[in-house]
């Protein structure tokens, strides 16, 4: 009959009445009612998919496109807003339903009016005539307690549905007595009476033709009266010893009001799609005072000749019912930060910065994501053999055009003979500055782990030290560092176009990461470079064609412009498989490589025809200071290859230590002595082809060399997932890039099934034994020391074995990985969204996501409970309790020994458990609350390194049995000061960002979500 509804939508409703009557209803004609139509249905789609639906209420239709524009999905046409200032009758009222029953209706009418006019703006003012946004959001309506009986819910609900509303509730309250739900003297209706209601509403949108979202309120909770006992249903809840009132209702039970609550809800479950349970709360009333609350009761009281029991102010207090904060008054909405911010951070996240950060995002992210997709489609020609690398034909005009050269060089990168790279922690960023080379390169990308407190301390770093003001002591040694007078000139490079910044959301949706470390780098450091003499300078990494570098020249042009920065003031520096490709031993590919060799001096060709710069690559040697031949040998090598560069022609080169930079500086000085760089080089009689670029060198692959580069990708994994970009392994310093070649080259062997030299194929048996070997080494070698191997291991598995190679290394950080025991005969895994960020040991997530860590430990025998541990946020066991220390790599393996000494009695029962997440302590107690309750001590200023769990297979309520399914996680909050508990406990473990701030004691309950093996399938 209500032929736009989706499959399923009226499972479970009921209707007291026919096909014949709604269709005797409808007329000779049907009407289409689009928008209630579509906003109903969109509305249904998202109560399915949202953990739930944020709306405000707006006064107005401008309102509302603010709204849609900030990022919400539905508006709320609140009926308190109607009573004070948007009714038809022109007047001010309280929340009583005093004002005229069209009043609602109409404001929903202007309301999509106004999102009409925002859409028809957009689409004219579009090169595809559509809109970037869906402004056509869900208004979900309030119809107060229906204006009377179930004909005045009948009109209504046809009204709201011609002004085009998605949702209508109705409260189960006496419409001539209804209250607001903060207020006093409440009368409810019968129960038979609201379902009445609830049918003629439903009967109003099947006769429409349209599957409008009803919402059933009941007020029971606080109401105190009732108009009669007519419905049996109702007879538990009424005080049949009190007596009527004057006006003939009959009073409440006061001590089952939510039991009453309750039971209304499953009555009306029926007849609607949602439930509203609305709750007395605080008893204030002064804003609705302030609107007449006062006056209407007076006007009662008189008219009743001084008797009312419905008087809104009845019970009623003036204590403050909101907390008053201060809030931007700008459009600083848009943006939300979902990391914690820490002292210092104001400095860098100020509103106009991140209104830049804003500009930026709504300018240039549908080209980004455009770039992106045509990334895809050219490694799908790639590998369908439609397409073969070479010079892109569109552009050979501006190849063959030798008249045209690069913007003038500023005077102080003149000189770029060393340059050195390093990520943006406060000490490598005052040693790199003083290290003596030319130019320091602040690396945001391939030598960082990509953590919120890394990016933002990188800021913070960098503006400190622009302005001179960077210091570090250090807290074991107390060395001081600072800069000195003379400090290298500075590049930051930012992350790629393919990383997002998910702590940054704009309209819901995280920014580019790209457009975040450069937009606030930009913003805040460009004027204060230009008066040092210097500019904002960077280094643009992963750039794979024009159109992506032309991208980059529109955000840097845009930029100049709205910042008032003279034109040109910015410069930057910049820089996929087949069987045929098939590579040999990493370390046999050298630059010396034929098709590097020809790269390179393509390069410097290209680069000094334009008069810019071509820069060397990265020795990636570090000092060897306990070995004095091998230290001589790396020198050697690096000397070597900067020789090779220099004499090619190459105006600098980088080094990733400081200890490099004296002999990479002593190499270009001698070939440099004359001037700065080596621009007026030219090579005219160098030529190449696609052919020669693309031909990989000769050699073998080794067992040695699968091996090392297993190794490499589980020592920078491990690295990476505890907050650090780059790592020294074999002496080399390996970060994002290197690691990421190791990786891609194992992924290549696998693929194409590469012969070792010893015969052996490379395949899927081959790399899990050889990645299991590697594991237990690095373990072994790791000790007691905390550590991500195991972690690293399955992502590296993931990785490697994947039937597709992934973008990046870095790009996909919500894996569903297996997590525990080494041996474990059962699926462990960590379930995340894929808004998760690793650092510091534990994982981290936003506010608008949750992360669940599923237990399955390896027992002897098992308990049968709704959960094996409960987790404490603020709990702590003494010392003098605890009876064992051990130290653990994982919290799995903590609460594994636990659970194993109960069942077996190894040594102890063990009752409690707690976990220290900074050097995997795991103690172990024959305690808890219920056996002794004073061992346990709550934290007022807890450490949240260290959790306290309760064993439930061993307490007064649990016994053991052969089964144990644990369908999740419960958090238990018992603090002394309000929210202290909540505050680690919630946005560090499990972060839901609940905010309890004013409740001392909480539970919170956490089921395992159904998730696909792939972290982008969900179920």
């Amino acid at each position: 009959v209500v032929k736009t509804a989706p499959k399923g939508r009226y499972k479970g409703i009921k209707r007291n009445y026919e096909v014949e009557d709604l269709l005797k209803l409808r007329g000779s004609i049907d009407i289409d009612y689009t928008l209630a139509t579509r906003g109903a249905n969109k509305l249904w789609q998202l109560l399915h998919t949202e953990p739930y639906i944020a709306a405000l209420g707006a006064l107005t239709g401008n309102q509302a496109v603010q709204m849609v524009r900030a990022g919400l999905k539905a508006i709320y046409l609140s009926g308190w807003q109607v009573a004070a200032d948007a009714n038809t009758a022109g007047d001010m009222y309280p929340d009583q339903s005093l004002y005229p029953a069209n009043s609602g209706p109409e404001l929903a009418r202007k309301i999509n009016r106004a999102l009409r006019r925002a859409d028809l703006v957009e689409c004219v003012e579009a090169e595809d005539y559509k809109s970037q946004r869906d402004w056509y959001v869900p208004i979900v309506a309030d119809a107060e307690a229906g204006f009377g009986g179930a004909l005045n819910c009948f009109e209504l609900m046809k009204a709201y549905i011609e002004a085009g509303a998605s949702g209508v509730h109705f409260e189960d309250q006496l419409g001539s007595e209804k209250k607001c739900g903060h207020m006093g003297g409440k009368v409810l209706i019968p129960t038979a009476q609201h379902i009445r209601h609830l049918n003629a509403a439903r009967l109003a949108a099947d006769v429409c033709g349209v599957p409008t979202i009803i919402v059933a309120r009941t007020d029971a909770e606080s109401a105190r009266l009732i108009t009669s006992d007519i419905d049996e249903r109702d007879h538990p809840f009424i005080d049949k010893h009190a007596g009527r009132t004057a006006e003939g209702f009959y009073r409440l039970r006061e001590d089952n009001a939510i039991q009453s609550c309750i039971e209304r809800a499953k009555s009306y479950a029926p007849y609607c799609d949602l439930i509203w349970m609305e709750t007395f709360g605080y008893t204030a009333v002064k804003h609705q005072r302030e609107v007449g609350t006062g006056y209407f009761d007076y006007v009662a009281q008189a008219a009743a000749g001084g008797i009312s029991s419905t008087t809104a102010l009845k019970g009623s207090t003036e204590e403050a019912q909101f907390h008053t904060a201060t809030a931007s008054a700008d459009e600083d909405e848009i943006v939300t930060i979902t990391a914690p911010e820490n002292a210092g951070d104001e400095t860098i996240l100020t509103p106009d910065a991140l209104r830049f950060l804003r500009e930026l995002h709504q300018k240039f992210e549908p080209r980004r994501h455009s770039l992106l997709a045509q990334r895809k489609i050219l490694q799908y020609r790639l590998d369908q053999g439609d397409y073969f690398p070479d010079f892109d034909s569109t552009t050979k005009n501006i190849r063959d055009d030798l008249e045209w050269s690069g913007a003038e060089i500023p005077e102080d990168l003149l000189d770029r003979r060393v340059e050195i790279t390093g990520p943006t922690d406060r000490k490598m960023v005052i040693n790199a500055l003083n290290s003596g080379a030319k130019v320091f390169m602040a690396d945001f990308e391939d030598a960082n782990s990509p953590t919120w407190r890394n990016q933002i301390e990188g800021q913070i770093n960098l503006h400190e030290a622009i302005r001179g003001r960077i210091h570090y002591v250090n807290p074991i040694t107390k060395q001081e560092y600072s800069l000195k007078k003379n400090t290298a000139v500075l590049k930051v490079r930012p992350r790629g176009w393919h990383l997002p910044e998910k702590h940054v959301l704009i309209n819901d949706k995280p920014m580019s990461a790209s457009l975040f470390d450069f937009g606030l780098y930009l913003f805040h450091n460009a004027k204060a470079l230009q008066e040092k003499g210097s500019g904002p300078y960077f280094y643009l990494p992963k750039l794979q064609n024009a159109q992506e570098a032309q991208l980059w020249a529109d955000v840097f042009a845009f930029s100049e412009e709205r910042l008032g920065l003279p034109k040109s003031t910015i410069k930057c520096t910049v820089f996929r498989n087949h069987r045929k490709f098939l590579l040999p031993d990493r370390f046999l590919v050298g630059m010396t490589s034929d098709f590097l060799r020809a790269y390179s001096l393509l390069s410097i060709k290209v680069a000094h025809q334009r008069k810019i710069f071509a820069m060397g690559g990265m020795a990636a040697q570090i000092p060897i200071k306990h070995d004095q031949t091998a230290n001589e040998e790396a020198l050697k090598a690096v000397r070597k290859d900067k020789e090779r560069e220099a004499s090619d022609g190459h105006d600098g080169t980088w080094v990733a230590h400081p200890g490099l930079v004296p002999v990479a500086q002593a190499v270009f000085d001698a070939h440099m002595k004359d001037g700065h760089n080596q621009i007026l080089k030219q090579l005219p009689d160098f030529f190449t082809d696609n052919q020669r670029l693309t031909s990989p060198p000769e050699g073998v692959r080794t067992e040695a060399g699968f091996r090392r580069n297993i190794s490499i990708t589980l020592g920078y994994l491990d690295s990476w997932l505890r907050g650090t970009g780059c790592v020294p392994l074999y002496n080399l310093m390996e970060d994002a890039a290197t690691a990421e070649i190791s990786r891609a080259q194992l992924w290549q062997w696998l693929r194409h099934e590469a012969r070792l030299e010893d015969g052996r194929t490379v395949d899927p048996q081959l790399v899990k034994m050889t990645i299991a070997s590697e594991t237990e080494r690095r373990l072994v070698r790791a000790g007691s020391v905390v550590n991500r191997i195991p972690e690293a291991s399955e992502l590296l598995e993931k990785f490697v074995l994947e039937p597709e190679l992934s973008d990046f290394l870095t790009l996909c950080s919500a894996i569903n990985y297996f997590v525990g025991l080494t041996n474990h005969s059962n699926t462990c895994q960590l379930f995340s969204s894929e808004y998760v960020q690793h650092t510091d040991g534990y994982m981290e997530a936003d506010d608008r996501y949750t992360f669940y860590w599923k237990f399955c430990l390896e027992t002897s025998k098992r308990c049968t409970g709704e959960y094996a541990f409960t987790f404490f946020s603020d709990r702590y066991m003494l010392s003098s309790d605890v009876n064992q220390i051990k130290f653990t790599s994982s919290l799995e393996e903590c609460l594994a020994l636990c659970l194993n000494n109960a069942e077996t009695s190894k040594s102890i029962v063990c009752k409690s458990v707690s976990f220290n997440r900074t050097d995997g302590g795991c103690h172990l107690s024959s305690q808890n609350q219920h056996s002794k309750p004073t061992s346990i001590r709550i934290n007022n200023n807890p450490n949240y390194r260290i959790d306290y769990y309760e064993n439930n297979c061993y307490n007064n309520s649990f016994t053991f049995t052969s089964n144990c399914e644990p369908t999740g996680i419960r958090i238990t909050v018992d603090s002394l000061i309000p929210y202290t508990g909540a505050l680690y406990g919630l946005y560090d473990f499990f972060s839901c960002r609940v905010e309890p701030k004013e409740q001392q004691h909480f539970e919170l309950f956490f089921p395992y979500p159904n998730y696909a093996k792939n972290c982008s399938d969900r179920e």
